[in-house]
């Protein structure tokens, strides 16, 4: 096969990884038909606590394509997607991932010139594929100096620690979820599509960076376990 690195999914089947990088510098050479990396997350042993994968370098052919296999139960380490200036690649989960599975990383770093799409690289499925942040890197859950296209998925924060909100420019998401026992704090203005819901964990603004709810976005109330410390601007429709 043309994996670029696969555990297979059998019970016995184990993958750890507890710190250092993984470097992919080009996409498999089946295209979508095989899956660029996959663990053994459904009968196999996932045991994430650190480490990082990137996806793309600057010798990485202009606009590859990479995608990865997400497990609904399984954390993946922390996923970069770099490539050459200007150029860079692509990152979306495989098309053997139906549209309810679940991306739990620990973090993501989306380079200038890149793009993570929420959407299967099949283009078929996958567009409301939730993304759960779990922990930081250098503070920041996530940072985008590229292309973020969460299609019709919620970004969900979900980790024992703070996080930050970060990036480029201002970021737009379609919906955002708190569920973290943390607080997540906003570097950047943030736009709000969809939907804010307010399980868990504060979210952090300020005058210079806050939440700003499109018209006919939805929120829920809050409460004292989960709430906006900080300005929030809410769109109202002209009519």
């Amino acid at each position: 096969n043309s994996e670029l690195l696969k555990v297979t999914d059998v019970s016995g089947s184990e993958f750890n990884m507890s710190g250092g990088t993984i470097v992919f510098q080009k996409p498999n050479l089946s295209g979508g038909s095989s899956i660029d990396f996959d663990v053994c997350g459904t009968s196999g042993l996932v045991n994430v606590t650190g480490g990082e994968l990137q996806f793309g370098n600057a010798s990485t052919a202009s606009g590859a394509s990479f995608n990865f296999k997400p497990y609904a139960s399984e954390t993946l380490p922390g996923m970069v997607v770099s490539g050459p200036s200007g150029t860079g690649s692509s990152l979306c989960p495989s098309n053997a991932s139906n549209n309810t599975d679940t991306m739990r990383l620990m973090y993501l770093q989306i380079n200038a010139g890149c793009t993570f799409d929420h959407r299967s690289n099949s283009g078929a499925v996958g567009d409301n594929k939730p993304l759960v942040l779990t922990d930081s890197k250098l503070g920041y859950a996530f940072y985008n100096a590229g292309t973020y296209n969460p299609r019709t998925g919620q970004t969900v924060f979900s980790s024992t620690g703070d996080q930050l909100i970060s990036g480029s420019s201002a970021q737009t998401f379609y919906g955002l979820t708190m569920s973290t026992s943390g607080v997540v704090t906003l570097n950047k203005m943030l736009t709000i599509t969809n939907s804010l819901v307010l399980i868990n964990g504060i979210l952090s603004s300020s005058s210079t960076y806050y939440p700003i709810l499109s018209a006919g976005a939805t929120t829920t109330v809050g409460s004292a376990a989960s709430y906006v410390s900080g300005p929030m601007m809410y769109q109202m429709a002209s009519v």
